[in-house]
């Protein structure tokens, strides 16, 4: 029979891990942190996406029609009244646009903004 000794090898106590759970705390806090961030533009950005592509859709209407308008103006067959009620909407339409293409451009740099802000 062999016969057991009653001095076995200490284990050694377990180091921390590095990648154990306590060890990455300040690097999940930092995680949610900047999910937190990106969440919040996200947040802020929606709202002006959404007109930003309602501004777009109009603006091809609008290109469109403005189109339209010019290529009747031109045809030779159009009488004086409806000659000015062709120029009244085309001069509508061209101050839509321009109010538009405005909006549009603030759109856009408030959306640059936003997604270049680092928290």
């Amino acid at each position: 029979m062999r016969s057991e000794s009653s001095e076995e090898p200490a284990a050694e106590p377990e180091a921390p891990r590095a990648t154990g759970r306590g060890g990455n705390q300040p690097r999940a806090v930092e995680r949610k942190a900047a999910a937190a961030a990106r969440q919040q533009r996200a947040d802020a950005a929606k709202p002006l996406k959404r007109e930003l592509n309602l501004v777009d859709n109009r603006l091809g209407i609008l290109f469109a029609e403005r189109d339209k308008l010019e290529a009747e103006a031109a045809e030779p067959a159009l009488d004086a009244e409806q000659r000015a009620e062709n120029g009244r909407r085309l001069k509508a339409v061209g101050v839509e646009i321009e109010t538009l293409e405005a909006r549009w451009l603030e759109l856009s740099t408030k959306l640059d903004d936003i997604a270049e802000s680092v928290d």
